[in-house]
């Protein structure tokens, strides 16, 4: 009977969290699409924007006979292209993640990256703005390899550069500048800080941004990164 009452025990247990691995599983697939829905939504935004302000500017300028014409349509093509192009990028990478989520174990070289980075956000600036501001890149870092897919060193990149962009054009810096430096290095391990001349983040500000569960409202400074 003891045997037999251990046994039910034992069973009921075992279908008591059989239960509950089923139910926290659902909940990681409700946050990895929560998670990835957030991810397309924000990635795709820049490259679609930008190929719809192209379109708009090539429907104005059609039908106008020019040598100028003619050569703003082709840099307005090449924009659209480009930043298809990465649209596309993005759409196979989160399929190809999404078929096998162990393609992490891939590399990427640095300057590779961030000079892919720079092509695709030339392309959603204006060039006059974007051209007063400088990039340096540590040399160090330039044929640096990586343990980090491609696609995934280039989404973390843009945000930085981005919002560094968005904060020296917002505010107006004079001779604005990002820095990548290469600030330490330990075996196999790198630290790397991106640096910029904005207006940057008060303490309490960046305190309170950091907070968990925290909202901007009231915020001024948006989009500055962190």
């Amino acid at each position: 009977r003891t045997f037999n009452h251990l046994s039910s025990r034992l069973q009921a247990s075992e279908q008591e969290l059989s239960s509950l691995i089923v139910q926290e599983a659902d909940k990681g697939r409700f946050r990895a699409i929560g998670e990835i829905s957030a991810l397309v939504a924000h990635d795709l935004s820049g490259p679609l924007h930008a190929a719809k302000f192209c379109a708009d500017e090539l429907q104005e300028i059609q039908g106008l006979d020019s040598q100028g014409a003619r050569e703003k349509t082709q840099v307005y093509a090449d924009r659209i292209r480009a930043n298809l192009t990465h649209a596309i990028e993005l759409i196979s990478s989160l399929r190809a993640r999404l078929k096998n989520p162990s393609t992490g174990a891939s590399t990427a070289i640095f300057g590779e990256a961030h000079d892919h980075v720079l092509r695709l956000l030339s392309l959603q600036f204006k060039p006059a703005e974007f051209n007063r501001i400088s990039f340096e890149l540590d040399p160090g870092l330039r044929k640096t390899e990586v343990r980090i897919p491609s696609v995934d060193l280039i989404h973390v990149l843009d945000n930085l550069y981005r919002n560094s962009i968005q904060n020296l054009l917002t505010h107006h810096i004079p001779h604005g500048r990002v820095q990548v430096r290469l600030t330490q290095s330990a075996g196999s391990q790198l630290e790397v800080s991106v640096i910029d001349n904005g207006t940057g983040l008060s303490a309490s500000d960046f305190e309170a941004m950091t907070a968990f569960q925290y909202t901007s409202s009231g915020l001024t400074c948006a989009g500055l990164g962190l």
